[in-house]
């Protein structure tokens, strides 16, 4: 899943107001590597419907920087996992590696 990253959503709700962009980066930074590593331990111990629940917060960061393929298979994963079904975390754990990367060099 070959997609650029991008912070045009960011750059519209910033409005051009660099403090602002920078505060919408900054909780990002702050909130993505915890929701991350409970991700991580839900999955570990078979709680997909707690999984989930970190899939959903997850998501939504994954759309604002702008991914939306990547966007469409965490809803996947979600739903599945919802359901009892970790099928899709291989692939979702993989737009989580290239997401923390990202976002390590903002």
């Amino acid at each position: 899943m070959n997609e650029d990253f991008n912070l045009k959503y960011i750059d519209e709700l910033s409005e051009g107001d660099p403090l602002f962009k920078q505060q919408l980066i900054d909780i990002i930074k702050l909130e993505l590597p915890s929701e991350i590593q409970t991700y991580h331990k839900n999955i570990q111990n078979n709680f997909f419907l707690k999984a989930a629940d970190s899939v959903h917060k997850i998501k939504h960061k994954i759309n604002i920087l702008g991914l939306n393929n990547s966007y469409n298979l965490s809803n996947q994963h979600e739903n599945k996992l919802n359901k009892n079904n970790p099928e899709l975390h291989d692939s979702f754990d993989f737009i989580l590696l290239r997401l923390m990367e990202f976002v390590k060099n903002l």
